[in-house]
């Protein structure tokens, strides 16, 4: 369960500025590392080199591995690319951004998270696989002007960071997507 709070605000015209993101990992106690810092935190974090086999992962169809490191470095590119296709020839006429938090990043007061059975064991927090502390998440609703006598288009593109503890370790966890309305 997560009690997040947030703000919305409706923009009429232009395009909204995605942020970049990572998914760092970095110890507890630590500031979080910055895009700029990929490599260096990649010494320490072997799994962000997604050249390097395991059994857990296969190169998907069609993607490239310089594809999948763009990915890894920032997972909004994904969204920000498809925000590039959506445009072209047209513009955008308004959107309304929702963006939510559970912590005090947004309305004082922020919110909060409970972790499932899965995460962390009901009988013992410490224990268990991991534990969520933190979530946030923007939302984009987007109008794009139709073009040769089409309809507008309606998007929704999102962005969203679980923070999970384990091990000592903060371990980012981003979601993106873009969905248009059919």
């Amino acid at each position: 369960m997560i009690n997040a709070q947030g703000v919305s605000q409706e923009i009429t015209g232009g395009p909204p500025n995605i942020p970049d993101n990572n998914i760092l990992p970095f110890f507890f106690n630590t500031p979080a590392p910055t895009d700029a810092q990929f490599s260096q935190v990649a010494l320490t974090f072997p799994e962000l080199d997604l050249a390097i086999p395991t059994q857990f992962r296969q190169e998907p169809a069609g993607i490239t591995q310089a594809d999948l490191q763009s990915i890894v470095k920032n997972p909004n590119s994904v969204i920000q690319t498809d925000l590039a296709k959506s445009l072209q020839g047209t513009s955008m006429k308004s959107r309304t951004v929702l963006h939510i938090s559970t912590t005090n990043s947004v309305i004082k007061g922020g919110g909060g998270t409970a972790n499932t059975a899965f995460l962390t064991s009901s009988t013992n927090p410490e224990v268990g696989n991991a534990r969520a502390t933190q979530v946030e998440a923007t939302f984009w609703i987007e109008t794009i002007a139709g073009t040769g006598g089409q309809p507008d288009k309606l998007q929704l593109q999102y962005t969203q960071l679980v923070m999970l503890d384990f091990n000592g370790i903060h371990w980012p966890h981003v979601t993106v997507g873009t969905l248009v309305k059919q």
